[in-house]
């Protein structure tokens, strides 16, 4: 299994806060994550790292001249 990170872990590493992150995965703009839990109650929500690093690096632009 890969290495799997709860929305927490996944947010000090992005150094974002954890209510931003959540947003955006509710929104379909933040990473691919895994739910864990029976039918639709969704006990754990994780990421993983790859899924994390593909996000960051798809948000990643080029740096912008100094005018």
């Amino acid at each position: 299994m890969k290495n799997l990170l709860t929305v927490a872990e996944a947010a000090d590493r992005t150094r974002i806060s954890k209510t931003l992150l959540r947003q955006q995965i509710a929104e379909g703009r933040g990473p691919a994550v895994t739910a864990l839990g029976r039918g639709t109650q969704r006990v754990r929500v994780l990421i993983s790292e790859d899924s994390l690093t593909a996000w960051v690096v798809g948000r990643t632009t080029p740096p912008r001249k100094h005018l």
